[in-house]
């Protein structure tokens, strides 16, 4: 599964952040922030570093030509958010993970051809912990080519394998038709390699969250027929290899929103849109097949694409705010973990 197909366009690469100031909107008595750069913000992802936390989006209009990538650290220590990186243009869809030695990945899509997200390329890139011989405390490196082929897409963190073999699993996408796809690195540093397919081409599922209880797999979707498949759809897999099981609509309401779970145990809980970007849910999972719905989950007005990252016990949850104006909100629940 490894593509053969050679970028058509440059690497992408830092440019300066001298343009991209942060506007910050900060209520610390909730531990919320706004962050933004213009009014186009989107698609944001959040991951533990040993300074704080690294949260990524694009800013620019979607799909135009000025959407990029912009790299922002909170730092816990000060509770101050510092610029790190802004992308070359044409880059989106960022999804941040934290590796065992501080270090922390980033996967991330690059318009080829076309500004699309059927004709993007995927790359992946490192922010290093804190080194006194840089000015921002981060060390970066050179992007480098994901190898999988064109119109790929990231949205949902990865998860290690269940194994405890240090294989980190990442969930991949097509937009049309859209099904899912797992990708496997054996090990930090190591290549990716395509792993499983969660769907078929006619299942109407993209971004899937996936995440490991009760001995399986399982992976809950975004349907993108909110008429016909008015549910978040699933599947499940005993090892998250080859083709997963067949797909299930859940009992969660999905308007061909974004969806994650936050696994946790008997706490694990699900961020949904109950309506059209109207209101966020997020709420617990009742038993892995998802078969309740919690009756007075909490609710977030005008807010959509959330994502998640555990920062010690504090979950971390950040999210797009607002219809036509468009910030990232970056929330942290203080001592929310129970396992």
């Amino acid at each position: 599964m490894t593509s053969r197909l050679r970028s058509t366009s440059p690497r992408p690469h830092l440019d300066s952040l001298d343009s991209y100031g942060l506007r910050l909107s900060i209520d610390w008595s909730i531990m919320e922030a706004s962050l933004g750069c213009g009014a186009n913000n989107h698609c944001a992802t959040v991951a533990a570093h040993p300074l704080g936390a690294l949260i990524a989006f694009y800013t620019g209009r979607e799909c135009g030509p000025d959407q990029r990538v912009v790299v922002v650290l909170w730092d816990s220590a000060r509770d101050v958010y510092i610029p790190i990186a802004a992308l070359s243009s044409g880059t989106g869809n960022p999804v941040l993970w934290a590796e065992p030695d501080g270090t922390v990945g980033m996967l991330f899509s690059q318009f080829e051809g076309k500004n699309w997200w059927t004709h993007c390329r995927l790359w992946t890139m490192e922010f290093g912990p804190a080194s006194d011989s840089w000015d921002n405390g981060i060390r970066s490196s050179i992007p480098v080519p994901f190898p999988a082929n064109i119109g790929l897409v990231g949205r949902c963190p990865p998860i290690w394998s269940a194994r405890g073999d240090g294989a980190l699993l990442m969930p991949l996408y097509h937009e049309r038709p859209a099904w899912g796809v797992l990708y496997r690195r054996r090990k930090p540093g190591g290549p990716w390699k395509w792993w499983a397919t969660i769907g078929r081409h006619n299942d109407c599922l993209m971004q899937p969250a996936i995440w490991y209880d009760q001995g399986r797999y399982w992976a809950l979707c975004r349907s993108t027929k909110p008429r016909e498949l008015p549910w978040a759809l699933m599947s499940s897999s005993d090892n998250a290899r080859g083709r997963w099981g067949s797909i299930w609509a859940s009992r969660w309401p999905n308007q061909h929103n974004s969806i994650v779970v936050i696994p946790d145990g008997d706490n694990t809980q699900v961020v949904w849109n109950e309506e059209h970007r109207r209101k966020l849910m997020i709420g617990p999972v009742h038993g892995p097949e998802l078969g309740g719905v919690q009756l007075n989950p909490t609710a977030v007005p005008h807010a959509s694409y959330p994502n998640w990252a555990w920062v010690g016990r504090d979950l971390h949850l950040v999210w797009t705010q607002g219809v036509g104006t468009r910030k990232i909100v970056h929330r942290i629940m203080k001592d929310f973990k129970k396992t």
